[in-house]
């Protein structure tokens, strides 16, 4: 159920990528892929639209000249998910936002490599990052660390990764 059939970067880790994203799609509750691709489909336009992508490409590049890549990716991912949070009136679902900007995440790292040569990301900071999100997502929907870990296991239990399916609060501002 690949959401977008985005062009191939080049990046070395592209079919590490494609793989996670496969696998966060492949588990996604039947109830929650259709906000999941509203979700992901208004990312990847906000990320990659003439009007919007020199804000990427700006912070990709302030951030590769700090060392600080990954984290800057992490932030952003979540800020855009804040910013359609906001553009949907808070009614973004958010067990579809979790995974959503998991797979926007993973094609900001795939760009990050294409376009900035001598950089790749290996498991660990690929692993580190996905934690960092989930936390910081978290945090954005005013979701506990104890009601994200129950989440986490209960999906778990049912057989899949999807994020807790918590009401949220508003979405703190960027």
């Amino acid at each position: 159920m690949s959401v977008l059939n985005a062009p191939q970067t080049g990046s070395a880790n592209a079919p590490v990528y494609k793989q996670i994203i496969d696998g966060i799609e492949s588990k996604l509750p039947q109830e929650i892929r259709g906000p999941y691709q509203q979700i992901v489909v208004a990312g990847m336009k906000f990320l990659f639209d003439d009007t919007t992508h020199s804000m990427m490409v700006k912070r990709l590049d302030a951030a590769q000249q700090g060392g600080r890549v990954p984290g800057e990716i992490v932030k952003g991912t979540v800020d855009v998910i804040k910013v359609l949070h906001q553009e949907s009136q808070g009614k973004m679902n958010p067990a579809a936002a979790f995974p959503a900007s998991a797979t926007l995440m993973y094609h900001i790292f795939e760009y990050a490599e294409h376009k900035q040569p001598g950089i790749q990301f290996d498991n660990d900071i690929i692993a580190g990052a996905a934690q960092s999100l989930m936390k910081q997502m978290a945090e954005a929907f005013h979701i506990t660390p104890e009601q994200l870990q129950q989440g986490i296991e209960q999906n778990q239990q049912q057989g899949g990764d999807a994020p807790p399916a918590a009401a949220p609060a508003p979405v703190q501002e960027v």
